[in-house]
C-alpha cells in the first residue's frame, strides 16, 4: 500500500515535533518498518525547501 504525505507531516515527522499526532507517527513508522511506500509528491518536496 502507498501513503502520501504531506508538507507538515513529512517535516513534524524528520524533526520529532510534538505537533504530529502519535497514531500519524505510529503509522509512518509502521510502514518504514514493513518496506511499505510513502509517496512525497514534487511540490511536497519543493515547499519543504521553501521553509528550509
Amino acid at each position: 500500500m502507498i501513503h502520501t504525505m504531506y508538507t507538515h507531516v513529512l517535516i513534524w515527522y524528520f524533526i520529532g515535533s510534538k505537533r504530529l499526532k502519535k497514531d500519524i507517527k505510529e503509522k509512518i513508522d509502521d510502514v518504514r518498518n514493513k518496506g511499505g511506500r510513502l509517496l512525497v509528491p514534487t511540490i511536497v518536496l519543493a515547499e519543504a525547501l521553501a521553509i528550509a
